[in-house]
């Protein structure tokens, strides 16, 4: 419902069709639509097929925003393709990193635009702090988050499943703090990674056929060390610590915490910032850059696609480099099939 709302709160975007095929949740969404738009025609789908064979809406679709389970892209991908129009993805890329070359690969030989969506780096606190830094040296930064989960999940929904999901912190919360990274300093390289699994309050080392619940990275720049750190079970909390050197000399640390309400900036010689931890304004910014895209046709389109390879290389990586069973890569078999029974989950 976010990618929704955000739409809507779009003066330059009208949503024409949604497709889910969960029933009630299709049903919630085209409600929430229609009760904006009032009696204006809106068209449902129980899948992307529908879609991409209704000719219909061939003048009125202009791109799609795609919120799926990680494993039903890849039997969706074609369908996907057929709309012929620029393509707003969430993260990550794909399951591991072949497939994330792959959907590029086809996406750019069928001429059609992909971005991938990572809200973290639209919002208006890491914005800030990337301003903040940006005329500083950066000796080090530490990046910490926890999920604040209390208890193993007994779901049996998709994410609990290695094969559907490709992984678990590091896929998911890592990537997020990876592109993060990525977006305040630029490309980072990979030095160190340890992936552990929650055993009766004790973290063991896990390998690929695990799905993690604890990831520590150390990636470098130049001689700036970067520490990642991604939890599953503990205290709810997001912190991120740089430690700089202005031009006189002066060392000090720039501090984000995410906080009960707000996010709060301090940085030395400058009074505390707070921003509204609410994803919304985030999601909203980033739906408002792919709308920009779109009517401008513009050239760097493509290129905010390929700027999470350099992600997916280091997860790719950080998995095969913390296996303590096996020196080989994380793989998964790719389902090609478009009537993939798990397309069905809600």
């Amino acid at each position: 419902m976010d990618h929704i709302e955000a739409c809507l709160e779009n003066k330059n975007i009208r949503i024409v069709a949604l497709v889910d095929k969960c029933q009630d949740a299709r049903q919630k969404g085209c409600q929430r639509i229609q009760d904006t738009y009032g009696n204006t025609p809106l068209k449902c789908y129980n899948g992307l097929r529908e879609l991409a064979d209704d000719d219909s809406l061939t003048d009125e679709l202009d791109g799609v925003i795609l919120a799926l389970p990680h494993n039903v892209y890849a039997g969706e991908w074609d369908n996907i393709l057929k709309l012929n129009v620029p393509i707003l993805k969430e993260k990550p890329l794909g399951r591991d990193l072949s497939e994330a070359i792959h959907f590029l690969n086809e996406a750019q030989n069928r001429g059609v635009t992909l971005m991938t969506a990572v809200q973290r780096r639209y919002h208006p606190a890491y914005r800030a702090m990337r301003e903040i830094i940006s005329d500083q040296t950066v000796r080090s930064i530490r990046v910490v988050y926890c999920l604040g989960r209390n208890k193993p999940s007994k779901s049996k929904e998709w994410r609990q499943d290695l094969q559907k999901a490709g992984g678990a912190m590091l896929l998911d919360a890592g990537y997020h703090m990876m592109d993060l990274v990525q977006f305040l300093v630029g490309t980072v390289h990979l030095v160190s990674a340890t992936l552990t699994k929650d055993a009766n309050g004790r973290e063991i080392p896990c390998g690929r056929t695990d799905l993690e619940d604890h990831c520590y990275l150390t990636v470098s720049k130049d001689a700036m060390l970067i520490s990642i750190e991604c939890h599953l079970f503990g205290r709810k909390a997001e912190r991120i610590l740089v430690d700089i050197v202005d031009d006189g000399g002066n060392g000090g640390l720039i501090e984000l915490t995410r906080g009960i309400e707000n996010f709060e900036l301090r940085s030395p010689g400058s009074n505390l910032l707070t921003f509204d931890k609410d994803w919304k304004s985030a999601l909203k910014y980033q739906v408002d850059e792919f709308v920009e895209h779109i009517k401008e046709r513009s050239l760097d389109f493509q290129r905010v696609a390929y700027s999470q390879l350099p992600v997916q290389r280091i997860i790719h990586d950080a998995y095969a480099l913390a296996d303590p069973y096996a020196s080989g890569m994380r793989h998964h078999t790719r389902n090609t099939s478009a009537e993939d029974d798990n397309a069905a989950e809600c």
